[in-house]
């Protein structure tokens, strides 16, 4: 009868089966937004077409790539074939591994804490099974491209497993061996998680965390004080000097937000208190991948709960320090959440929040909160209240809730459209989930649908949403009913507030190819490079945004209207370093339309030194251009010799 007793390993067990059980229907769902940027080189790639180096270091996300985390993609591509299906499969069995590890890091970490070694085990597994089943990780399981995160994931609390392994060996033999260790092991496991996702970087710091949380400052070794410092706070020191020396390099990506980086910081306080309330009282309702309606801090009472928020942080984490005495398990938990959270609610210019955000965070929270119900129920115990039953009864009912909630946002995510709308019931506000309904509605030529759209976007608060309710009236009447109001462009010309987000700009993109196709009666690509080139204006004069996307367009637009001197003035201003090749053909072709082939021909030599010849449509694109151009000097077409460095990969 014994061996049918439950076990923490039980537990763990039948959470893992109730994990793939509540995955499982979702795994069925298509690629999705940011899956198609990111993953789309992988054909090219499998049929030969693009280098390995290539795909791994230039085509990923990031600053830097990620190319571990492409290398997964890659290998899995390989192996299981290209398919939404075979990625979410391998995304839910990293998952499931990072599950294992959530309750043996946990296990360690609780067997520090004296007040609560006893339960240690039990309490471990509890915590693995809250992570696995909760619902606001749905978002990084079922999104193919969220393995990035995951493989970071992974690898951080790895390394924080290893550290802790080694610095109680420290503790227990003074072994050199475990400081070596230390010294090696920290460093490579960061690289790497690194190499997966930015925010493997961390670990150091969360090493850091463990060591003033859970170790003594009394009898700490000389080689762990050193450790600290040098991977710890020298490297954190040295970032802030760099950043410092050209904050302007890291920053320029603001040119594309509505918001600054002091309103993006004030900003992450409501973000980080709005986590928690999902992580400790999930509402699958409120959750959603388009979350860009999250409002802004404008100042410290605008709205008034940026105040309270970080109000609220402060007195939390001065209670667990003052609590590390009696469980420094608390303390550590409560750290790691904000440590976590501390790279993407910096001043970095990403979006204000988003779920996937919380899936390493989300590990410290549970422990301090699972740590913190532990120490109440013990404390109740010794009064006499029978908290062991309770504790099981309310486990085995929030797990179940876990589950269903898990298991129908799974659902959702069986199709684009379903999580589209889903996330629009929730965000009303959100002009990427208006945008992703309403496209898909035109796409099908269902006007009552896009209509719809179209009217909550101009019936908004938002001067944004109302101003793009405008240019989807007019995008949805070109492709719908082959003609649209040219009052509508004016209208969102006249409108939208600076700077020009990328919602904004995508349409003009899509309208450029329907047009080609498809004539738009009431607006010409005159009038609308005009409204693109007054949008640009407006935005380089009063924000300083980087506009190079729009002059492009621009030039694009008053190319095919054959307005010469226009497309030459927005393409040469279009021409920044490190623009994209196919800014140069605008230009290219309104010298080609003046007669000026030398120009011309000067101008594709140097945009072909900046060619990616294993990019077969970039490669293609420039051999028309060139194509062209020798066609009107009469001489034969040239061809870049194989092994050459403009042809090297």
């Amino acid at each position: 009868m014994d061996s049918l007793k439950p076990t923490p390993l039980m537990l763990l067990v039948a959470t893992a089966v109730a994990t793939v059980l509540v995955y499982w229907h979702g795994l069925a769902g298509p690629f999705l937004f940011d899956d198609y940027p990111n993953l789309r080189h992988i054909p090219l790639w499998l049929d030969g077409k693009l280098g390995l180096y290539a795909l791994l270091f230039e085509r990923g996300g990031g600053a830097f790539g990620r190319p571990l985390s492409m290398a997964t993609f890659a290998l899995n591509a390989k192996l299981l074939g290209y398919t939404p299906f075979t990625f979410k499969l391998v995304n839910l069995a990293v998952h499931l591994l990072i599950g294992g590890i959530v309750f043996s890091l946990a296990r360690r970490v609780l067997q520090l804490d004296a007040a609560l070694r006893p339960w240690a085990a039990w309490l471990a597994s509890t915590v693995a099974a809250l992570w696995l089943l909760h619902p606001l990780h749905a978002s990084t399981v079922l999104y193919a491209v969220q393995r990035m995160a995951q493989l970071s994931t992974l690898l951080v609390l790895s390394g924080l497993w290893l550290y802790l392994g080694l610095r109680q060996e420290i503790v227990r033999t003074s072994s050199r061996y475990a400081t070596a260790g230390v010294f090696l092991g920290i460093p490579l496991l960061t690289v790497c998680g690194f190499l997966a996702k930015e925010n493997g970087a961390l670990l150091p710091l969360l090493c850091c965390v463990m060591e003033l949380c859970m170790f003594p400052r009394a009898g700490r070794p000389r080689s762990i004080k050193g450790f600290l410092w040098a991977f710890g706070a020298l490297p954190l020191v040295a970032g802030v000097a760099v950043f410092l020396s050209r904050p302007e390099r890291f920053l320029a990506a603001y040119t594309g937000r509505d918001f600054d980086p002091y309103e993006r910081v004030l900003s992450q306080g409501r973000a980080l208190c709005d986590y928690i309330s999902q992580l400790l009282l999930p509402n699958p309702s409120r959750m959603g991948i388009f979350t860009d309606d999250f409002a802004i801090s404008k100042g410290w009472f605008d709205p008034p709960t940026t105040f309270l928020a970080f109000a609220a942080l402060a007195i939390a984490s001065i209670a667990a320090w003052r609590f590390r005495r009696y469980s420094p398990a608390v303390a550590f938990g409560w750290a790691f959440f904000l440590v976590a959270h501390s790279l993407e609610a910096s001043i970095v210019p990403l979006e204000l929040y988003y779920e996937h955000r919380n899936y390493l965070p989300s590990f410290g929270l549970l422990v301090a909160v699972v740590a913190l119900l532990a120490l109440l129920a013990s404390r109740l115990a010794r009064q006499g209240v029978r908290t062991n039953r309770i504790a099981k009864m309310a486990m085995a009912g929030m797990l179940v809730v876990f589950a269903i909630s898990t298991h129908g946002r799974a659902l959702v995510w069986r199709n684009s459209l379903t999580i589209a709308t889903a996330s629009l019931l929730s965000h009303p506000e959100s002009i990427n989930a208006n945008s992703y309904v309403f496209l898909h509605a035109v796409t099908l030529r269902d006007a009552p649908a896009a209509n719809r759209v179209v009217a909550s976007l101009m019936a908004s608060e938002r001067p944004r949403n109302r101003a793009l309710g405008h240019l989807y009236r007019a995008y949805a009447g070109c492709v719908v009913e082959g003609r649209a109001d040219a009052q509508d462009l004016e209208a969102f010309a006249t409108l939208s507030p600076p700077p020009v987000t990328i919602p904004e700009s995508q349409p003009f993109y899509r309208l450029y190819n329907i047009i080609a196709t498809n004539k738009c009666e009431g607006v010409t690509d005159r009038q609308i490079g005009s409204v693109i080139q007054r949008l640009a204006d407006r935005s380089e004069r009063t924000t300083g945004q980087a506009v190079a996307p729009l002059r492009y367009q621009s030039a694009a637009y008053f190319a095919r209207a054959q307005a010469w001197t226009e497309a030459e003035d927005q393409a040469k201003r279009s021409m920044q370093p490190g623009t994209p090749v196919v800014y140069t053909v605008p230009l290219v072709q309104a010298y080609l339309a003046t007669n000026r082939v030398e120009l011309a021909q000067r101008t594709l030599q140097e945009a072909k030194m900046r060619v990616d010849w294993s990019n077969s449509a970039e490669a293609d694109l420039m051999r028309r251009i060139e194509q062209q151009v020798q066609l009107l000097k009469g001489q034969p077409q040239s061809k870049p010799a194989q092994g050459s460095s403009i042809g090297a990969d």
